[in-house]
């Protein structure tokens, strides 16, 4: 008895970017897993994630439990720091540290010009 090939079946599962917001989901990170009742256990499929239509499809072989799951989104402190905004930073940095300086020399010397008499002017003139 011949057998024939099984086609493959596509499952695609939409979802909605407000959900993944709300829960804090990673959009990148979605995958559709499967459960694997003789384990106990979920593993993922691999998986092709529309981000501009919003689902994810994958190829199933057999038909079990699934679901679409991701990572958690990294927090700000986890994800490293762009260059662009570490030399931002550096600039602001830089401009305050030049303007308090300058500030406080010109400072220095306005009250040295006044603490010199009228006299004392004439004579460096």
């Amino acid at each position: 008895m011949q057998r024939t090939p099984r086609p493959n079946l596509y499952l695609k599962i939409n979802y909605d970017e407000s959900d993944l917001n709300l829960l804090g989901i990673d959009e990148s990170s979605l995958k559709i897993y499967y459960f694997d009742m003789e384990n106990g256990e979920w593993f993922p499929l691999e998986t092709f994630v529309n981000r501009d239509e919003n689902y994810a499809k994958a190829i199933v072989t057999h038909l079990t439990y699934f679901a679409l799951a991701g990572e958690p989104r990294p927090s700000i402190w986890e994800s490293p720091t762009p260059l662009w905004l570490a030399l931002i930073a550096v600039a602001i940095i830089s401009l305050i540290t030049s303007i308090i300086t300058y500030t406080a020399l010109r400072k220095r010397l306005i009250n040295k010009i006044e603490g010199l008499s009228i006299e004392k002017l004439k004579e460096i003139r």
